[in-house]
């Protein structure tokens, strides 16, 4: 009995679509607020060219912490 219930609902046809995005995008005003440069570039953060800004000094502390307790 499950079985014909089964084989009736796959002898149908599916149709889906999804639609899914991302958009990102650099934010000049607000890294020049955080970090203080003017022409910075998203590279420049990701690679570490940049200091890092005195805000962000209890997040790095709190990884450090994590990743020394992982070891």
């Amino acid at each position: 009995m499950v079985l014909q219930s089964i084989s009736r609902l796959s002898a149908g046809a599916f149709i889906g679509l999804s639609l899914e995005g991302n958009i990102v995008s650099t934010r000049a005003d607000t890294n020049l607020r955080f970090y203080g440069e003017p022409n910075l570039k998203p590279i420049d953060i990701l690679l570490g060219y940049v200091e890092s800004p005195r805000a962000a000094a209890p997040l790095y502390t709190a990884l450090d912490d994590l990743f020394s307790n992982m070891s």
